[in-house]
């Protein structure tokens, strides 16, 4: 597979190199890879001023935050496999810190998939894509949900999983329905006691009831 670069200007690897995850438009050096090819979700290798490598990144010209790093291995493809082994890693650290399944399974570039929030409740998943590169990845990702599911027999998935997007985060790709209007009433653990919930979706964002707002990370900037 031929990965286009994203190069940037002299000295604006420094924050990756510290261990940064973005990209910002300003630091790309568009005289020698212009923005006007690129599509939302893209995958691009990012490269310092030198042609160096520096890492796999999916790309969105249109916003600010203009890359977002993926690995920093080479060899590493940005597809279902990758999904997978995020998913497990994450969802090891989450079973030796929680003593029942309900907790934030994914919570973006801290579990190395960027774009991404999964909240889990028992055996239902709610996926929340705040990107357009993860959106360009919405069903490699649910499949790979399903796969770890199928793998670990979780009841209820996949059918129960519940798939929302947020719209502000895809002006620029096209917008799709969440996999399911209509979400169960859920039991959900909360420090020793049981409560029932249900999950809505406002403007394609899921909301608990008992919070004032959203649940997750902020979209994407357009």
């Amino acid at each position: 597979m031929n990965i286009p670069p994203l190069r940037l200007k002299k000295d604006q690897d420094r924050r990756l190199r510290a261990g940064h995850l973005w990209v910002y438009s300003n630091e790309v050096d568009t005289d020698k890879t212009p923005f006007d090819p690129f599509e939302p979700g893209q995958v691009v290798a990012v490269e310092n001023a030198q042609g160096k490598w520096q890492g796999l990144a999916y790309v969105n010209p249109n916003s600010l935050i203009c890359a977002r790093l993926l690995t920093r291995q080479r060899g590493v493809a940005f597809d279902g496999s990758l999904f997978v082994h995020r998913i497990k890693v994450a969802l090891s650290l989450r079973e030796r810190l929680y003593p029942a399944p309900y907790y934030r399974l994914l919570f973006g570039e801290g579990d190395a998939l960027p774009g991404v929030v999964v909240d889990r409740y028992g055996d239902h998943l709610v996926v929340q894509i705040t990107t357009a590169g993860m959106e360009a990845q919405r069903e490699a990702l649910i499949a790979a949900f399903r796969a770890w599911a199928e793998q670990n027999e979780v009841g209820g998935y996949p059918a129960e999983l519940m798939a929302f997007h947020l719209g502000r985060a895809l002006d620029h790709v096209q917008p799709r329905e969440p996999a399911y209007t209509d979400p169960p009433y859920l039991g959900v653990q909360e420090t020793h006691h049981v409560t029932r919930r249900r999950l809505l979706s406002i403007a394609g964002q899921p909301v608990d009831p008992g919070c004032a707002g959203p649940a997750g990370a902020p979209a994407e900037e357009a």
